[in-house]
């Protein structure tokens, strides 16, 4: 069938770590390998209007624009991967079309939109929420707030993030590769290190500053590293506490590596942490679980939906009970490769991205 698949954030087209970006790539080249042709409906960034990147007369010519290809597309249904009041769809749901299913939709908020682009975004947004034929969200908890912009429950449904399953490496190769010892325990976390947040919720350097003080507090075997691969304005912040608990032979920061390398990371450590203190869903994890490593995060609503706490990794009430499993994993590596294993054929069963393509494909095309 045909597709015309839209991104309001529209630079998440391009290339990216990040699981928006992997989403994105993936949902595409899925829907394509199982014979649909998927249309690009737009390269232009909704919030490029907001940020003053782009004049407003432009919308008025890309609607246009739109619509005529459109008409010639002639598409079954419109994917949108993102909407949301910052970046909603401004060019879908006011043509109808047969079936109109938002992918990932969200309700973050509008407040740093300027005035009137925010009016008409938030309109843009519910217009989008009451036409589509069907919604799906990352979490639980943003069923809640799509709720309250006026989205029937009846639409909603979570299918989080999901991830491409590599073929197995061994640890012992994987670890030559990086130069790693091979009888060491090793503890992996990806993050990006952004800086703080407007809005003074937690930022993920946070996490990473959380993990490295539980991995300073626990009971270790002495030789265990922890490798930080990741990147951003917060390194020097994460380096600045690693020195300040005498880490430093203990603790590596790899910096940025391309998406298709860190597969040789998780196949390298004996488990993947990473303490979110957001509700907010990780595909890291589901990367980890795919490699065959187990994950200890925080529990949170959307890391229930992603770990299967004790079966593929633990999901900790609290940091203190984090640190606890940190050691526990860390100081049992027969446990993590059963875990793993777990985890991988958890993952290949309900988050792996050929699992997913086939649920929105049956979205799409009910």
């Amino acid at each position: 069938m045909r597709i015309a698949f839209h991104v309001p954030r529209a630079e998440y087209l391009g290339e990216g770590t990040s699981g928006d970006y992997v989403m994105v790539r993936n949902m595409m080249s899925g829907l394509e390998e199982r014979g649909h042709d998927v249309r690009i409906v737009s390269t232009l960034s909704a919030r490029a209007f907001w940020q003053g990147q782009v004049p407003a007369r432009r919308l008025v010519g890309e609607a246009i624009r739109v619509r005529k290809q459109t008409k010639l597309f002639a598409p079954d249904a419109w994917l949108v991967y993102g909407s949301a009041p910052r970046n909603p769809d401004l060019f879908g749901w006011w043509q109808r079309p047969t079936r109109y299913v938002l992918m990932q939709a969200s309700a973050s908020k509008a407040h740093d939109v300027a005035w009137p682009w925010r009016k008409l975004f938030n309109f843009a947004q519910r217009r989008a929420l009451s036409r589509a034929d069907k919604i799906t969200v990352m979490g639980p908890k943003v069923v809640d707030e799509l709720k309250g912009l006026g989205a029937d429950p009846a639409k909603l449904s979570v299918l989080t993030v999901a991830t491409e399953v590599w073929d197995e490496v061994p640890q012992q190769e994987a670890r030559r590769r990086l130069d790693l010892p091979q009888d060491t325990p090793i503890v992996l976390c990806l993050s990006r290190l952004t800086g703080p947040r407007r809005d003074g919720r937690p930022y993920k350097t946070e996490y990473v500053l959380a993990l490295i003080e539980a991995f300073g507090r626990a009971q270790l075997p002495r030789e265990t590293l922890l490798i930080v691969v990741g990147d951003g304005k917060g390194r020097a912040t994460v380096e600045g506490k690693v020195s300040e608990l005498g880490l430093e032979s203990r603790v590596r920061l790899t910096g940025s590596v391309p998406h298709g390398d860190v597969r040789w990371y998780y196949s390298a450590c004996d488990f993947l942490a990473y303490p979110i203190l957001r509700d907010q869903p990780y595909i890291a994890f589901l990367e980890a679980q795919a490699c065959g490593r187990p994950v200890l995060t925080t529990l949170r609503r959307s890391s229930a939906e992603l770990v299967q706490d004790g079966r593929t990794g633990y999901l900790a009430r609290n940091l203190d009970e984090f640190t606890a499993q940190l050691a526990k994993l860390a100081g049992d590596r027969r446990l993590c490769s059963e875990m793993g294993r777990a985890g991988r054929d958890y993952v290949l069963a309900s988050h792996s991205i050929d699992v997913r393509v086939r649920q929105y494909e049956d979205l799409v095309v009910t």
